[in-house]
């Protein structure tokens, strides 16, 4: 909805775009059997995930086509949906690589895991939402943001954030799973060993509170000042209208 309206052009392919939703609802209900690899079910259970998972990566085509338009647009808010549409391709990368049984055996049960999930939950979802809401504020109070540095320091911030935190935590799922592999290993011996990704994992939070309390005051700020103000200012004084806004698949 909001790439177009920003980019000032249509997406590519509508048509296509079903295929990539379908795709995912039917095939990705089938990839969680990947986390029961080596577990007490049915073989066949395992395998038809490690297939999804591989025919999964046909959605990700579709979608990185059609959303291909972000990489050639401007804009804060194009900005945070170009960063996580990049983490959503890489979920799908290593969910794609990790569903192997041979990789599988070292990283699933492991902060592998964490880390992917993280990729997908703050780098994904978080940061297109965060580019949603850089979009529509300033729509709805008639006024740009109080403090435009902070909309750029806010990205740069989480960004480096989110970095840190999957780096430490895959990091660590490796020594982990290599420890879990080990008989020899002890599961003291394996925290000892990853406990300065952890915490690196933990100062990597702390950015990203930092980063969300840019947004807070940025937000705080703007909502104050279209609030207190006595004549808004319209929105065609402050942002450029794309000639064509919306297209339909016919």
């Amino acid at each position: 909805y909001i790439v177009p309206k920003v980019a000032g052009r249509v997406l590519p392919s509508y048509d296509s775009a079903p295929l990539g939703f379908w795709t995912l609802i039917f095939v990705g209900a089938w990839t969680g059997g990947r986390h029961l690899i080596g577990g007490p079910v049915p073989a066949w259970i395992a395998t038809m995930a490690v297939v999804s998972a591989g025919l999964l990566v046909f959605h990700y085509l579709v979608v990185a086509l059609n959303f291909r338009i972000v990489f050639s647009a401007s804009g804060n808010a194009i900005k945070f949906i170009r960063t996580g549409l990049i983490a959503y391709f890489l979920v799908g990368a290593f969910e794609f690589i990790t569903s192997f049984r041979a990789i599988a055996v070292g990283t699933q049960f492991t902060f592998v895991a964490s880390a992917i999930e993280q990729l997908g939950i703050y780098g994904g979802i978080s940061m297109m939402f965060f580019g949603a809401m850089y979009f529509m504020v300033p729509r709805l109070t008639g006024r740009a943001w109080a403090y435009p540095g902070m909309v750029t320091g806010h990205r740069v911030v989480v960004t480096l954030g989110i970095a840190m935190s999957i780096v430490a935590l895959t990091y660590a799922g490796v020594i982990q799973g290599e420890g879990l592999i080990d008989p020899k290993s002890s599961f003291a011996q394996i925290f000892g060993a990853v406990s300065v990704p952890l915490l690196i994992n933990s100062g990597a939070q702390l950015v990203l509170l930092s980063a969300n309390l840019l947004l807070l005051v940025n937000f705080l700020r703007s909502a104050c000042e279209s609030c207190c103000a006595a004549t808004p200012a319209t929105a065609e004084s402050l942002f450029r209208q794309p000639s064509k806004l919306e297209a339909h698949a016919s």
